[in-house]
């Protein structure tokens, strides 16, 4: 049963400073799939059913 999850995309830089990288729903994608390689093993799987910038 997958669990769904809401995601939050926030800055992560100080104010007045170019952050580094940017996140987008695809990187959010991108991590969530490692966490299900990492979790696959106990039949848990994580879904975004939001996500939000």
């Amino acid at each position: 049963m997958p669990i769904p999850l809401r995601i939050y995309i926030t800055p992560f830089a100080d104010r007045g400073s170019v952050e580094p990288g940017q996140w987008s729903s695809e990187t959010a994608k991108k991590a969530l799939d490692v966490v299900n390689t990492i979790w696959s093993k106990a039949k848990i799987a994580f879904v975004i059913s939001d996500c939000l910038m």
